[in-house]
């Protein structure tokens, strides 16, 4: 499981992506993908999914009542030994995710079947996570530039009792930002 990109903010689409692959020695039936996106429904508006990659022979599902992104086989079609399917979504992020927040996101192989139909044992629970990043708040301090300038004592030099001007460029992700506070320590 991945999602991109890692690093985001308000306003940007997420894509998920979900690789479900058989290791084992015989094929799976009745395949089952799941990806549980109650743990986002702060930072995304469930309607505002958009199916992706859904493989031939399975159905897309996002459910607002169980804020699940559900991928159903709807035949019998197996996946064979060494084969993979992928399957993706988008999102876009809200304006309530905050800045410097990691989301996480969990999705699962819900279920196959060891034979065609359910005649075989049910497995499942195959779990994998992925994450995006928030980004952070970045902080740019340059000497703009001092009051005396003078043989020996250049704009980018400063004595006693001269005034220095700063300028301090803060760029803050879309999003939230609470509690944000600029401390300028001189030293």
């Amino acid at each position: 499981k991945t999602m991109a990109p890692v690093l985001a903010d308000a306003g940007d689409t997420v894509t998920v992506t979900l690789v479900v692959e058989n290791t084992g020695l015989a094929p799976a039936f009745n395949l089952s993908v799941r990806d549980n996106i109650g743990d986002l429904v702060d930072v995304l508006k469930i309607e505002n999914i958009v199916e992706g990659t859904t493989p031939a022979g399975f159905s897309f599902a996002a459910a607002q009542i169980t804020n699940n992104v559900d991928y159903v086989a709807v035949d019998n079609s197996p996946i064979n030994p060494g084969d993979a399917l992928t399957f993706t979504f988008t999102f876009d992020l809200t304006g309530r995710v905050e800045a410097n927040e990691r989301i996480i996101n969990v999705g699962s192989v819900q279920s196959y079947w060891t034979l065609p139909g359910e005649l075989g044992r049910e497995e499942g629970d195959v779990v994998d996570s992925a994450f995006v990043d928030i980004a952070a708040p970045t902080f740019a301090k340059t000497l703009a530039g001092t009051s005396l300038v003078e043989p020996g004592n250049s704009d980018t030099e400063v004595v006693i009792g001269e005034l220095a001007t700063y300028q301090l460029t803060i760029t803050l992700p879309e999003g939230r930002t609470p509690n944000a506070e600029v401390l300028d320590i001189l030293n």
